[in-house]
């Protein structure tokens, strides 16, 4: 009885201490990182097939460069810019709230004409936001051309990549390197500033939460990553559930004046012809839509955060507790419906954190739970009792 007993502490002190050990050094193991990843952008699209996106998507309307003005339009691509010009100026006497451009306007026009007839409708209507962009050296030097911008508010489009190349973070602002340096704010941070009227404070470098408010005491809490300042986006919405007017018929004043009227107006690409198109954690999307899904997080205080410390490391060495006393208990096959069990569990669970806005590890618990009472069991058999594991 005694050497049972025994056995069973060597065996629940090897497992707890693998398990101590790889929560300790997870973040350090690549492959367990990208099963992550590949894990959150699985339990993203059943989140969203299952969900409706939030009630403040109905104030936004894409302005959509689909396939539809490609083929109408008759002029190639970039467009004159006294299109862009007319298209203002038709959604402005619709009333539209804000007008976001997702592109530049890059350089001087062939006709100079055009780029003054831009710049004037830009002038008259100060609610025009137009996009910037990150230069090859991580500089903020792409904007839209001086000639036709002047003193338009611009914002940051540009999205950070995970290691594998999938878009899941959005920007909050970026400081150069100048001396005092300066902040740009990302591009759906300029709306909001505009829609909302929110007062931006400085924000120090250390913080994992930037609060801002504006003046009716709304507040944001916006969880970021406190090297970068980037949010995980919450995406909530694919092309299909925006409501869209084709840019072509916006052009042409061939909409309904209350589908933008008071409206968060995006204007972009949809064409995958046009090629802005990027591979994000709900699959590949036009890069409005992506943008549109950013804003949306911010707009609708629909934020993602890591769980409270501590809970995933607790859960995880119980989890492991359970399993072990299954392995050394039950018969293989019951212990192994039961390990499926708890893996099903914390799946389930996983999901219904997210829906909440929670994040965590889905790999640490599946793999330590999984693995280590067994191996536990072996490195005691060859250790302690130095002969093959066989299963008791």
């Amino acid at each position: 009885m005694v050497t049972r007993i025994k056995k069973h502490v060597r065996i629940f002190i090897v497992a707890l201490l693998l398990t101590a050990v790889f929560l300790l050094f997870q973040d350090h193991i690549k492959p367990a990182k990208f099963i992550d990843l590949k894990i959150y952008d699985m339990l993203t699209r059943i989140k969203h097939q299952l969900n409706r996106p939030p009630r403040a998507i109905d104030d936004i309307v894409v302005i959509a460069i689909d396939n539809s003005t490609v083929s109408k339009m008759p002029h190639r691509w970039p467009y004159p810019r006294t299109v862009f010009a007319s298209l203002i100026n038709n959604l402005m006497a619709a009333e539209a709230k804000v007008i976001a451009f997702d592109f530049l306007f890059l350089g001087k026009s062939d006709h100079p004409e055009e780029d003054r007839i831009l710049a004037a409708s830009l002038e008259n209507n100060k609610k025009v936001i137009l996009a910037s962009s990150i230069d090859e050296d991580g500089s903020l030097s792409i904007r839209s051309a001086p000639v036709v911008s002047k003193n338009v508010p611009s914002g940051i489009v540009s999205k950070l990549r995970d290691s594998d190349g999938i878009i899941r973070q959005g920007l909050t602002y970026l400081v150069n390197n100048e001396v005092p340096p300066k902040a740009f704010l990302a591009w759906e941070m300029v709306i909001l500033k505009t829609v909302k009227g929110l007062i931006i404070e400085p924000v120090r470098g250390d913080e994992s939460l930037i609060s801002i408010k504006n003046d009716n005491h709304e507040k944001w809490l916006i969880p970021v990553d406190p090297q970068n300042k980037s949010f995980i986006i919450n995406f909530r919405a694919n092309t299909a559930d925006f409501k869209r007017i084709s840019l072509y018929d916006a052009y042409k004043g061939n909409f309904e004046p209350s589908m933008v009227k008071d409206k968060i107006v995006m204007i972009g690409f949809v064409s995958s012809l046009l090629g802005d198109v990027h591979n994000t954690a709900l699959g590949w999307m036009p890069g409005v839509i992506l943008n549109a899904n950013s804003f949306l997080t911010l707009y609708a205080h629909d934020f993602i955060s890591d769980s409270p410390p501590g809970i995933e490391g607790l859960l995880t060495i119980l989890g492991v507790i359970f399993s072990l006393m299954a392995v050394l208990f039950l018969d293989i096959k019951t212990a192994a419906l039961v390990i499926a069990a708890e893996i099903f569990v914390f799946y389930l669970a996983s999901y219904v954190l997210l829906t909440m806005g929670y994040v965590w590890s889905y790999f640490a618990f599946p793999f330590c739970v999984g693995l280590f009472p067994f191996l536990s069991k072996k490195i005691y058999s060859l250790v302690w009792q130095r002969k093959k594991f066989y299963w008791t």
